[in-house]
């Protein structure tokens, strides 16, 4: 399922394929299930995402999480792309 089939949340993709979701319905941020499985479920995730390349010494759910905070004055998501706050424009992103 898609994090929009999911009423928000969380997933890992690859390729176009969804690998794995955390369906978060209250509001994207919260769901109803238990503390323990949500927990198990992130941890699949953290670990698929480090397969995929991302540093071990990087939780990417909680990065891009505390990137949206409006305490971060500099940078922000949008569905548009990252923003350069202060500079006003869309930061260039890459991929290979």
């Amino acid at each position: 399922m898609s994090v929009r089939e999911n009423e928000g949340g969380l997933a890992v993709v690859c390729d176009g394929k969804v690998l794995s979701t955390l369906a978060l319905p209250l509001g994207g941020l919260m769901c109803e299930t238990g503390v323990a499985e949500v927990e198990k479920k992130l941890e699949e995730m953290k670990s698929q995402a480090r397969q995929l390349g991302v540093n071990e010494g990087i939780d990417p759910f909680m990065t891009l999480a505390f990137t949206a905070l409006p305490v971060i004055p500099s940078l922000r998501i949008l569905t548009q792309g990252v923003v350069d706050v202060e500079m006003q424009c869309y930061v260039p992103v890459f991929f290979d």
